[in-house]
């Protein structure tokens, strides 16, 4: 077994401790981009937001659990890198999210109209 093997294994064994056993699936990348790695969840957030908020909290959790995430560079001056971990999850249910007071407004991808979203808040 490769390094990178044994280290999708140990994330989808640390993700499958969050959101459960058969939610996680994890693939790495062939060829050129061998060693980067594609972590598909079956979740659905609320929105953008949280959907970016939930991916920087399961990197930063994988980087606690010592998983190797490696680091690419993302411009051709070498200044500033990422990880080559990419993390998908479902699409989200609302575009984005607002609000007011107790209640949350929600508006869907298909048209601008505004509806609240039930037990969000």
């Amino acid at each position: 077994m490769t390094d990178i093997a044994a280290r999708n294994r140990t994330i989808k064994t640390n993700l499958e401790q969050v959101f459960g056993r058969g939610k996680v699936t994890v693939s790495g990348a062939r060829g050129t981009a061998y060693g980067y790695v594609t972590v598909r969840i079956d979740h659905t957030p609320l929105d953008w937001e949280q959907a970016g908020t939930l991916k920087g909290k399961l990197k930063q959790r994988m980087r606690d659990a010592g998983i190797n995430l490696g680091f690419a560079y993302t411009d051709d001056t070498c200044e500033r890198t990422t990880d080559q971990c990419r993390i998908e999850f479902n699409h989200c249910r609302y575009r984005f999210t607002t609000r007011t007071g107790d209640n949350v407004w929600g508006c869907r991808f298909e048209d601008d109209k505004y509806e609240l979203v039930e037990g969000a808040a």
